[in-house]
């Protein structure tokens, strides 16, 4: 059996329901769900954004185990990934835009796809131009002649090498043409078409897409802003998440429900075609919205839907708090029948609430990304969100600032925070990225 993760970056739970004051984002996610999936309503991330998300729900660990987070955003393979439990009986795939998941998380996987870094690319498997740009000391002639031999392919190196100058001197930079939609910033046809290909091998595939249509910066198509944010003249179109406290607070929000209701439309179509050929899916976010410069650890942005759409098991709701950090081991469960030694539960048979921890870990008070680039090994600040049923528990570089629900769950909110602490792996090396990357990160607003 195949299984497809969708997960759609920054969607918040909220965007997936009803509209209260207009009509529905997602609508025919809604009703594919309703008929064909397990929905759940309290499912939580384990980090506030993509560095400490993913890695967590691609290895079952805490972020701070897995050694990926928001104040050191690379993967140094510590921890077996999905991908690794999967070797010998499924064919895996990883396709985005989103530059974290190349930063590592990706090594584990058979087929790696940045469909924004590598569009230049004419043979994949062979010499990356620009990789090799960046990590050699080499300058003029021996540099030539070091990435024709890169590999053992010249031919096809200097076609790469030939295609990355034409790409840059057409002024690419993180949004290449080939792969824009209806309008800027807009991925899912080119997604859904990705995932396409990679379920139509004849090997049982395992496939995570993470989609970045919701994610700042924002566009949508015309039909959109007409059925959503007609009624503002100025939308945010473009704009780095913490650049939109410059924009009024109802144009954001319907410009970003814009967006979920063209992204609706795109994968809703792919997810209806996986179910009709009983493919494991889940779809899902690693995180909710942020504008402005606000809190991280707030229920928006960490309260993410998650719907299993999986053959043999009916539509039904689940009430309980579950984690993301439980999707490795229900998937493995789903397609090997066994947990692959994941940590976390098999959400399938959740039967009560679990406690859920989120974990930020951050450089400095103040930053004003998310995300930050370690410069040494300075100790980063670490905020601690636990929460079980209605109960919720905030920690702060250990120190409990916030307490809300059972007395009588407290202690078990506190021990399950100071469990996290004690097992910390700590950082890797430290790693760098090119200034390609680091441009695109600026964009998203993660830097």
């Amino acid at each position: 059996m195949d299984a497809v993760w969708i997960v759609l970056d920054s969607l918040s739970f909220e965007a997936t329901r009803s509209g209260r004051d207009g009509p529905d984002p997602m609508p025919r996610l809604q009703t594919l769900a309703e008929e064909h999936a397990v929905t759940f309503e309290r499912a939580y991330a384990p980090g506030p954004a993509s560095p400490s998300s993913h890695a967590a729900f691609l290895t079952g660990e805490y972020p701070s185990v897995a050694g990926m987070h928001d104040a050191h955003p690379y993967f140094d393979g510590r921890v077996p990934t999905i991908a690794d439990r999967l070797d010998g009986t499924h064919r895996s795939h990883i396709v985005s835009v989103n530059p974290f998941l190349f930063a590592g998380l990706d090594e584990s996987f058979d087929v790696s796809k940045d469909l924004a870094a590598r569009d230049y690319m004419v043979f994949e498997g062979t010499a990356d131009p620009r990789q090799f740009g960046d990590q050699t000391d080499l300058t003029g002639l021996q540099k030539f002649v070091g990435f024709l031999r890169e590999g053992g392919t010249p031919l096809r190196n200097i076609v790469n090498g030939i295609r990355y100058r034409i790409w840059r001197r057409q002024g690419n930079d993180f949004i290449p043409e080939s792969i824009e939609n209806e309008a800027a910033y807009q991925y899912a046809g080119a997604m859904n078409d990705a995932v396409r290909s990679a379920v139509s091998s004849f090997d049982p595939t395992f496939v995570l897409a993470n989609y970045m249509d919701v994610h700042p910066p924002l566009s949508a198509s015309e039909e959109a802003i007409q059925r959503f944010a007609s009624d503002w003249d100025d939308l945010p179109v473009g704009v780095r998440a913490e650049d939109t406290d410059e924009y009024e607070t109802g144009a954001i929000e319907a410009l970003y429900r814009a967006a979920a209701w063209d992204l609706d439309r795109q994968v809703s179509e792919l997810v209806e075609e996986l179910i009709e050929d009983d493919t494991f899916v889940i779809v899902t976010a690693d995180h909710g919205p942020r504008f402005g410069r606000g809190e991280y650890l707030t229920e928006r942005r960490l309260h993410v839907p998650l719907f299993v759409f999986a053959p043999d098991e009916a539509a039904r709701t689940v009430e309980h708090t579950v984690s993301l950090r439980s999707l490795p081991r229900t998937t493995m469960t789903a397609l090997t029948g066994s947990d692959g030694e994941f940590e976390g539960e098999d959400l399938l048979t959740v039967e009560d609430d679990r406690t859920v921890v989120t974990e930020y870990l951050h450089r400095e008070d103040g930053n004003p990304g998310p995300v930050s680039i370690p410069d040494g090994k300075e100790s980063a600040h670490r905020n601690l969100l636990v929460r079980r049923g209605d109960s919720r528990l905030r920690l702060d570089d250990g120190e409990e600032t916030d307490f809300d629900g059972d007395p009588a769950e407290r202690e078990e909110l506190r021990a399950a925070a100071e469990d996290l602490i004690a097992a910390d792996g700590g950082d890797g090396e430290r790693q760098t990225f090119d200034r390609d990357t680091e441009e695109r990160l600026e964009d998203l607003g993660y830097l």
